[in-house]
């Protein structure tokens, strides 16, 4: 009989390989890129949404006070009682008009503590145009009373929006739109396309607000004490 052969058993060592090892932190390293790359533009994604948000809020904000100072402008038959101008400071995205007109509302030019000292109120000399700021261009209002010995001149200045690096303001007529305009020369226009342009500081986030206020061709009836102040009353 022949002798029994010893088996000869092998046994394979667990773990990777240099090859599968260095694969694997190839992978690892790629993986981590890509994670990183994603989170680092979902950030610049949500800044850039969040500058936009800005500009647009800024941008619409203020085209909407204009716009408000606009429909609230007033309108009699006498037109030494009325008064809409539109300066002209250029075109496209530098655009630096300004707009001035005698409005009617209700809060007063200037806070005061004790409510029974408000004077002002009603009527106003109404003016917007854009100034530099510490932090760069902002929209300004400047409210006044109207009929003072001044005429636009004076009052209370107030930074409204900030960021606006373009202010455009056109009249409207039956004939198109006009860069400038004075009611004492041509009356009350039809209407008043009002734009403004915002752009944050870094530079991510920029908006364009365009609004319309139309101007009713209605005058509006003088109050019993203006007639018989005019000698048409008893």
């Amino acid at each position: 009989m022949t002798p029994d052969r010893p088996i000869r058993r092998t046994t394979r060592r667990g773990g990777f390989t240099l090859v599968e090892t260095l694969a694997a932190v190839g992978v690892l390293v790629l993986l981590t890129g890509l994670v990183a790359s994603a989170v680092s533009r979902l950030g610049s994604a949500r800044e850039t949404s969040r500058a936009h948000a800005r500009a647009w809020a800024s941008a619409d904000r203020a085209a909407q006070m204009v716009q408000r100072s606009v429909l609230q402008t007033l309108r009699r038959q006498d037109l030494s009682r009325t008064r809409l101008v539109i300066r002209d400071g250029g075109q496209g995205e530098e655009a630096r008009d300004s707009i001035y007109m005698l409005a009617r509302g209700l809060e007063p030019v200037r806070s005061v503590s004790d409510p029974a000292m408000e004077s002002d109120g009603g009527e106003f000399e109404v003016g917007y145009r854009i100034m530099e700021s510490l932090d760069g261009p902002s929209l300004w209002r400047r409210l006044d009373m109207a009929f003072d010995e001044y005429q636009d001149a004076g009052g209370v200045a107030t930074e409204v929006a900030r960021d606006v690096v373009s202010f455009s303001v056109l009249a409207g007529d039956t004939e198109g739109l006009w860069a400038s305009w004075d009611s004492d020369q041509l009356g009350l226009p039809h209407m008043v396309v009002i734009e403004v342009r915002t752009r944050t500081p870094d530079g991510k986030g920029s908006a364009t607000a365009r609004r319309v206020a139309s101007i009713p061709r209605v005058f509006a009836l003088p109050t019993p004490s203006q007639a018989q102040a005019a000698g048409g009353g008893p």
